[in-house]
């Protein structure tokens, strides 16, 4: 209510001093229409991706259970790129989860991977292993994985497409 008598006011007051307002307010939105034109559609936004929304559907599928975890993911697979190309596509946005997750309160990152001919073992050893050529400090022992001196739980599926998706799982 106070948001519209605000604007009611501000209305009045400007047609008190001959000022036309929705001109003012058609040439701001107009300059901003311009400025963002194609700005957001070029970014990634890893909580709404088509990897994500995959992985989520074959939880739910498989587990009859909704996932309520909050989780970051890859860009979608591109059948046209090789494993390598499509795994560092999604390194900027993995070091972003990495500096960030245990402030976000975020539980983990999917990376979404066609490798119908390997297992998930070799698929997951490939992911870290371009992770490591970006610098990425990684650690492998019995149960858990730390990049970046994070250690994460690590699991693995794959749907009928023949698509893997590989969750690190902050701890």
């Amino acid at each position: 209510m106070e948001v519209a008598f605000l604007h009611k006011y501000l209305f009045l007051l400007a047609n008190n001093f001959k000022f036309n307002l929705f001109h003012s307010i058609d040439r701001v939105l107009k300059k901003s229409a311009k400025r963002d034109k194609n700005r957001f559609s070029l970014m990634h936004d890893p909580t709404t991706t088509l990897s994500l929304k995959r992985y989520r559907a074959l939880i739910n599928q498989s587990t009859g259970k909704i996932t309520e975890k909050k989780l970051w993911g890859s860009y979608e697979w591109n059948s046209n790129r090789s494993i390598e190309n499509n795994i560092e596509k999604s390194v900027p946005s993995f070091i972003h989860f990495c500096k960030c997750a245990q402030i976000e309160g975020l539980d983990g990152y999917v990376f979404e991977i066609s490798a119908s001919d390997n297992t998930n073992i070799e698929v997951l050893n490939n992911l870290l292993d371009v992770l490591s050529i970006h610098k990425l400090k990684v650690v492998r022992s019995s149960n858990l994985i730390c990049i970046q001196q994070i250690p994460f739980l690590v699991e693995l599926y794959k749907n009928k497409d023949g698509l893997q998706y590989i969750v690190f799982l902050t701890q």
